[in-house]
């Protein structure tokens, strides 16, 4: 049994194949609570994650990709980081997509597409999402192992979004 209170989430392999007892753990010691590594604060409960998810004035995505691990050339000093955050957002990995913008760029940037990403247009295209998924996993489950970012999620995710916003038609070629 883990000692729960001193594991490192991001590098210990042991929760890699179960995970749910040390998030049992973390809802059962408090809802907010800091960890022992990267200065990392566990959020767990669900009224308190939706607070946090609903105020991008004090919460910023900015490393929702890359956790703990984004780096700024300068410290992240002060009460108010956003400034600092601005300035240096275009050096952290994925600055560039959707998942990592705070509003009101995220805003702007969501409702681009967001007429296109319907369920009617998400059903339309659902066999097409299974067949294309399933390609993708046949391409190396032989190997035994992806790098899942590179090798399956943003092909996947690109391809689908391109077919689903009318830029890539569903054999993957690009309409134009």
């Amino acid at each position: 049994m883990a000692d729960y209170d001193t594991v490192d989430f991001f590098a210990d392999e042991s929760l890699v194949e179960d995970p749910y007892p040390y998030y049992e753990h973390l809802r059962g010691t408090c809802p907010v609570l800091p960890t022992a590594h990267h200065g990392v604060v566990a959020v767990s409960g669900y009224e308190e994650a939706s607070e946090i998810y609903l105020n991008p004035e004090s919460f910023s995505s900015c490393n929702s990709v890359i956790g703990p691990f984004a780096t700024f050339p300068v410290p992240l000093e002060g009460d108010d980081i956003g400034p600092i955050i601005e300035r240096y957002r275009d050096q952290l990995p994925m600055f560039e997509h959707m998942v990592t913008m705070d509003a009101p760029e995220h805003t702007r940037e969501r409702s681009l597409i967001m007429r296109l990403l319907t369920p009617k247009r998400l059903k339309e295209n659902e066999a097409f999402m299974w067949a294309h998924a399933d390609r993708q996993i046949d391409e190396f489950v032989d190997k035994g192992s992806c790098e899942f970012i590179t090798e399956y999620a943003s092909p996947f995710a690109m391809l689908i979004i391109a077919v689903l916003i009318f830029v890539a038609l569903p054999d993957g070629e690009i309409d134009g």
